[in-house]
């Protein structure tokens, strides 16, 4: 996800002859948006699974739902996320950054 937003990023940029400069710019606050976003999920996630083992019972139709629930969850988030940001790229080369 993290690199289909970057080869966004530059197409575009490189397309509207927008400088490197400004490139990076706008890279390394989806960067860090991105990377946070990921990081908290990623911990979400994990403490879920921890939850979801301290029962001491896990049945494999629970399990299976976790996975696929936690999936899922994961797809919406990233498509999310790409979505987001290649919005806000159009947008800023739209007004000129």
């Amino acid at each position: 996800m993290i690199d289909n937003v970057w080869t966004r990023f530059e197409s575009l940029c490189s397309y509207h002859n927008i400088p490197k400069k400004i490139l990076f710019k706008l890279w390394n606050k989806a960067y860090n948006d991105l990377i946070c976003t990921l990081h908290n999920k990623d911990y979400i996630s994990m403490k879920q699974f921890h939850e979801l083992f301290d029962k001491n019972e896990c049945s494999r139709n629970n399990y299976i739902q976790f996975i696929d629930i936690l999936g899922e969850s994961w797809y919406n988030l990233t498509k999310k996320m790409e979505n987001k940001w290649n919005t806000i790229l159009q947008g800023n080369i739209i007004k000129g950054t």
